[in-house]
């Protein structure tokens, strides 16, 4: 009998184990429900700063920002995927080239979804891909290096010219954008370039940027940006607070630095001012003076002989 409550009492906590393994996996489940709950939750809270405004559909995640729609594709049947594509074509202006190619981050908000289906809090996810993409942007990983200088001369003020005939082949003017984007486009994009966070341990997501279907009018960006949910995404709990804390001992660095230099600059003035204030009340130094240490210490070695004679007089 005792025996048959064991197995039973095995059994219940066997099933209950099994219960909140099931929990557990569900919750971490990469899915078009969780995605999307996740989304709406970024869209309310204090980390979308951009005000984005998002809908997920089967396989796409319409993002709209400043009234303007953009579609991201996505793919959960292996790593989850998410793909911009910006169109680039010849006689587009330079306001809709910068408009359009701003947008290639987009692709983040499908990493802050996947991570925070992980565990990671909206604020963490956003400001760590934020970071980690704002860290290669800034060591060129993104691009070549830009050669060509744009020039806005659309927007003069009355009365200012350019003379044309000065400017060199890598001057685009703004007036000429359309012309010559694909030429622009060639210098500050590679064919192909690749970051991930792989180089600091937690190897979280690859980002590609590529130029496909390449012609001599147009071609497009694409921007895919994968996931890999076997990353150890318990390293990036806890970043926002730990860049907002940077943020302050930063601040809080610079700003003794200028209460320390303060300090010696109050410092030197004041021992300049006893300096000067000392330097006025002693006496000059003249051949007086040196004649008044002179005889102070011919005293003191003749007070000091006289001991010693007195000494060896005793001995004797």
């Amino acid at each position: 009998m005792q025996k048959i409550k064991k197995i039973g009492i095995l059994i219940i906590y066997i099933f209950v184990l099994n219960s909140l393994f099931i929990n557990c996996y569900a919750t971490n489940d990469i899915n078009k429900e969780n995605i999307n709950k996740s989304l709406q939750q970024f869209v309310s809270s204090g980390a979308n700063g951009d005000n984005y405004q998002i809908a997920v559909s089967d396989n796409t995640i319409t993002i709209t920002v400043d009234e303007k729609s953009y579609i991201l594709n996505y793919d959960l049947t292996e790593k989850p995927k998410f793909t911009l594509e910006i169109p680039i074509q010849q006689g587009m202006s330079y306001e809709d080239f910068k408009e359009q190619t701003e947008r290639i981050v987009l692709p983040i908000v499908g990493y802050i979804a996947v991570a925070n289906i992980q565990g990671v809090e909206l604020e963490d996810a956003s400001a760590y891909i934020l970071m980690s993409y704002i860290g290669d942007a800034t060591n060129g990983s993104w691009s070549s290096d830009n050669s060509y200088v744009i020039v806005d001369d659309t927007n003069l003020s009355d009365g200012v010219t350019i003379d044309k005939s000065e400017s060199d082949s890598k001057t685009i003017y703004v007036s000429e954008f359309g012309e010559r984007v694909m030429e622009y486009v060639n210098d500050i994009y590679k064919d192909k370039q690749t970051i991930t966070d792989a180089t600091n341990g937690i190897d979280s997501y690859e980002w590609i940027i590529e130029k496909k279907d390449v012609t001599e009018t147009s071609c497009k960006l694409v921007s895919t940006l994968s996931v890999n949910t076997n990353a150890d995404f318990s390293k990036i709990k806890g970043y926002a607070n730990g860049i907002s804390e940077s943020f302050d001992k930063a601040n809080e660095y610079d700003s003794n630095e200028q209460q320390q230099e303060q300090t010696k600059e109050s410092k030197s003035n004041n021992i300049a001012e006893n300096y000067i204030t000392t330097k006025n009340t002693l006496p000059k130094a003249g051949v007086s003076n040196v004649c008044y240490v002179i005889i102070v210490f011919s005293f003191i070695l003749l007070v000091i002989f006289v001991i010693k004679l007195r000494q060896h007089k005793d001995i004797k």
